[in-house]
């Protein structure tokens, strides 16, 4: 299991710059004796690379490696998250590498602040087969740019709608569809979940992020709602459309429809869909992965089930996703000629048709001509949307990182009590929308002291 599912908020490094932004490198001898220092936030990304190189035969001997270990464990000290990303700026600094593999919120922190190469002249090449990525992949890149395309990703994070085949079979239900939307979804679960079906630790869905906060976040995000507004001063989760969300995620909750834990366990695992304990999963590429390479679990479906699109809003056409590590180039390198050959070598057709033909654990690959495992029914639903240019929860650059830190202990009280019909929704909100306005407010003015606008 990938780190991915730490810290949803955890993610990023960065690197250094000035000049040369859009102007295409040209190619000759002087790769071969050009080293490079490339330098990664986390050492599972290192890994898979050596993998790669040493599998491809790549000059290993002309690349520097730098690699920090354990950063997400030294997180849990007790550090701040805007601590975090200033100590990992702080090491991108010490070390200027050349080549920097980050995560996607540092790459678009660093890529604004005008620290990075803009490659896109360069992976126009016709060897690197530009077109073949993902639908939607390089304008997502472009928007974390400010339009320019500063880096490019192997690999992607994204939770799909997994379904029980046989026990929709057996209750005489129809099966989910793709492009529902989340009260549609719920609507289901309530029906198969009903008491009737004799289990009484059965649901009807759940998500491997259990906690009630993880899950309002993932239905009011992929619903298309925003939770602060533009300037990220105002929290607006006292609206129509964030309230509407709270009543229908804790209604499902109480009915058993869906399964959600307290927030000490904020994360189930794939054996209660394996159990046939729930009828529907939200999870990501690590199930495919285990049900059909692991022939030694007897739990296993042996592809009993069926996999759509996630549930969202069909009129946006798109959902959420991850990238968990980006390949950029520093600005300021005196290297960028080796250095992209390094980025489009680990990016590559060739290297990604090689390395790389299947979904491996959390991650599904982001050249879609690259899946040899499965038939299109399968890794489908991965693709069919595209990737949301913004998300409405954490890509408000204007909101504190730890704002989510300060804000979920009360957010999860709050969900709790409606769920356990002491508070309605109206109240939640209300109390929900005071403290959490306060909390911004208290941690903005900490970050800007002398800033008369943050409210």
């Amino acid at each position: 299991m990938g780190k991915s599912r730490v810290t949803i908020t955890l993610l990023m490094i960065i690197a250094l710059i000035s000049g040369c932004a859009g102007k295409t490198l040209e190619h000759d001898e002087s790769i071969q004796t050009s080293k490079i220092k490339v330098l990664y936030q986390d050492e599972d990304a290192y890994y898979v690379d050596i993998g790669k190189i040493k599998m491809m035969n790549y000059p290993v001997d002309q690349i520097e490696f730098i690699v920090q270990t354990n950063e997400f464990a030294k997180f849990k000290d007790g550090k701040s998250l805007d601590e975090f990303y200033e100590g990992q700026k702080k090491f991108l600094d010490k070390h200027k590498a050349d080549v920097i593999v980050v995560d996607e919120n540092l790459f678009a922190d660093t890529a604004r602040e005008g620290k990075l190469y803009d490659m896109e002249a360069d992976l126009q090449d016709e060897s690197f087969h530009l077109n073949e990525f993902m639908p939607g992949l390089i304008d997502r890149m472009k928007s974390r740019g400010d339009g320019k395309l500063y880096g490019i990703a192997p690999f992607f994070y994204r939770q799909v709608l997994f379904y029980n085949k046989d026990l929709f079979e057996k209750h005489h239900i129809s099966p989910p569809r793709s492009n529902m939307t989340w009260d549609e979804v719920l609507e289901l679960a309530g029906q198969i979940s009903d008491p009737g079906s004799g289990k009484r630790d059965f649901h009807g869905i759940y998500h491997t992020y259990s906690a009630a906060p993880a899950m309002m976040y993932q239905i009011g995000s992929s619903s298309g709602l925003s939770l602060f507004d533009e300037k990220g001063e105002k929290l607006l989760i006292d609206t129509d459309g964030w309230k509407h969300v709270i009543k229908k995620m804790t209604e499902a909750v109480r009915s058993r429809a869906l399964l959600v834990h307290p927030k000490e366990r904020n994360m189930t695992h794939d054996g209660i869909f394996l159990d046939g304990d729930s009828a529907m999963l939200i999870g990501d590429p690590s199930f495919i992965h285990k049900d059909v390479m692991q022939p030694d679990d007897k739990r296993k479906l042996h592809k009993k089930w069926g996999v759509l699109s996630p549930p969202g809003n069909p009129k946006l056409a798109e959902a959420n996703m991850k990238l968990p590590y980006v390949y950029a180039v520093a600005a300021d390198s005196d290297n960028k000629q080796a250095a992209m050959e390094f980025v489009k070598f680990i990016n590559g057709k060739e290297t990604m048709g090689t390395y790389f033909q299947r979904f491996v654990y959390d991650y599904a690959p982001t050249r879609m001509g690259n899946l040899n495992d499965f038939d299109s029914t399968v890794t489908e639903p991965f693709y069919q949307l595209k990737p949301q240019m913004k998300d409405g929860i954490w890509d408000n650059r204007n909101v504190p990182r730890d704002f989510f830190l300060v804000f979920e202990p009360i957010l999860s009280e709050e969900l709790q009590a409606v769920i356990d019909g002491k508070k309605t929704v109206d109240q939640a909100a209300a109390e929900l929308k005071e403290k959490g306005q306060a909390a911004l407010r208290q941690l903005q003015n900490k970050t800007h002291p002398s800033d008369p606008t943050a409210k």
